[in-house]
């Protein structure tokens, strides 16, 4: 309200902030043409037109911040991420026809000030590949510590599920003082800093990246609109971040063009990282392949629990928030089960909780438990910032992505693991690690990962762009 009143007496003073701001804020949230001139007309915004060049100089000067980063001293790196686009949507409905813009949007974001170029030698990096012919597939398998980290981790998340959504929890007493036990012992291992993370858009290419051919125009794109010469972009190792489809793209493009003619055509400057979003995502996606079942058949299945949910949306295209919070609700319910199993007073019938062997409902609730449990670390991992906690994750989805028909995100943990092991250096592995993370405020326990925050860029690009189009 005070920002708003400041605003009006400044409007009154012979200014347009108020209408500016408001135009702006009306049209980026999908106010039609009309409306806005309408409250044109009325004073207390500016036209359509006004907002326009308004966004465009927004678009350039974001972009032009984005060159001098890119230029300057401090190491960079980008993400990358492709945008399809209804154009005339409306046409569909008189003649099945419309027009779709196959783009890519990207981002530049600066690494910590503690990061130096020295750390990104593009020679040293390459003196390393073709060293995971010397792997020890022995490091694949879980050793007894590794085990025993995930014990203690599972125990831990467990008791803070509990204690969050165990019934009349509220009553317990000495409840903060548990909570806050609960939360110093929850999984960590070595969390980075949080620093605030500056982030700088390069606006979107009207490029197609779903192909080796159009990651290779992309990188090309970023090289020409960042105002480096080839030689000087491919003098220093570049973090190139997106989603798996991009990730294998360009280890393609690059194979494709070993023989080119330099350092820049034959992509040896980039260092790609598969995101995590995108990874959790998956593993969503592969709990619910591998535990969804029939209800008719199997009470232990997510399927039974959805009916009794009264949940509407259709399993083979699950969204993956109505996803997770299916598995995350199921797994609570499962854990609150055990305990009603543990403690019989709780109405359940003791001859029931004595049965150790032909309980299938059990047996599939506990391979669900565990499986769940991997992703909540996972998560938990990710907002923390703490990539140690991620390989503790990572390995054994080598063989659970495996197990629900996702190969490509099981051989991605694998190259993952054997390319950390053998072929970067100490510092890159640091680089890749932080490269992992986003911190929007630069608190602890306010991490997201960065090609999450891209698809936050999206979002507003389609907005934006749809309304544009549809004038």
């Amino acid at each position: 309200v005070t920002t708003l009143s400041n605003l009006l007496f400044v409007c009154n003073q012979a200014t347009n902030y108020f209408a500016l701001l408001l135009g702006l804020f009306l049209t980026i949230e999908g106010s039609s043409v009309r409306v806005i001139t309408c409250l044109n007309k009325l004073g207390l915004s500016v036209s359509a037109r006004t907002v326009d060049r308004l966004r465009t100089q927004l678009s350039d000067d974001a972009i032009e911040q984005a060159r001098k980063l890119a230029q300057g001293s401090e190491p960079w790196m980008s993400v990358i991420d492709n945008l399809n686009i209804f154009v005339r949507k409306d046409q569909q409905r008189l003649g099945n026809e419309n027009t779709m813009l196959n783009i890519t949007n990207c981002a530049l974001i600066k690494f910590p000030s503690s990061f130096r170029w020295e750390m990104f030698d593009v020679p040293k990096m390459l003196s390393l590949r073709g060293l995971r012919k010397h792997f020890d597939l022995s490091l694949l398998h879980l050793n007894s510590m590794e085990q025993q980290f995930l014990k203690d981790g599972f125990i831990a998340i467990i008791a803070q599920r509990l204690l969050e959504h165990c019934p009349g929890n509220q009553f317990w007493p000495g409840r903060l003082t548990t909570r806050q036990k609960c939360l110093d012992h929850l999984p960590k291992v070595r969390p980075l800093e949080p620093i605030k993370t500056e982030t700088f858009p390069m606006g979107v290419f009207d490029v197609d990246e779903g192909s080796k051919r159009g990651v290779i125009d992309v990188l090309t794109e970023i090289q020409v609109r960042s105002g480096l010469e080839k030689a000087e972009m491919a003098s220093r190792v570049r973090v190139v971040a997106g989603d798996l489809l991009t990730i294998m793209n360009l280890r393609r493009a690059r194979n494709l063009r070993s023989d080119d003619v330099s350092i820049f055509e034959r992509l040896s400057y980039i260092a790609e990282i598969s995101q995590p979003f995108h990874t959790g995502m998956n593993a969503v996606t592969g709990i619910l392949q591998t535990h969804f079942g029939d209800s008719n058949l199997n009470a232990a299945s997510l399927s039974s629990h959805k009916e009794l949910l009264n949940r509407k949306w259709d399993p083979k295209k699950a969204n993956y928030s109505d996803a997770k919070a299916l598995v995350g609700h199921s797994l609570i319910a499962r854990l609150i089960d055990c305990l009603m199993c543990i403690y019989a007073a709780w109405g359940i019938d003791g001859d029931e909780t004595q049965r150790e062997e032909g309980d299938h409902v059990f047996a599939q609730s506990g391979l669900f438990m565990r499986d769940t449990l991997l992703f909540e670390m996972y998560d938990h991992g990710v907002r923390n910032g703490d990539p140690g906690l991620l390989w503790a994750v990572i390995k054994p989805w080598l063989y659970s992505f495996r197990g629900a028909k996702q190969q490509n995100y099981s051989r991605e943990c694998l190259e993952l693991l054997v390319r950390w092991e053998t072929e970067l250096t100490v510092e890159m592995r640091e680089v890749l690690e932080r490269a992992w993370f986003y911190n929007r405020v630069g608190l602890p326990g306010r991490f997201i990962a960065i090609d999450m925050y891209l698809e936050h860029l999206n979002y507003w690009i389609k907005v934006s762009t749809i309304l544009t189009c549809l004038r």
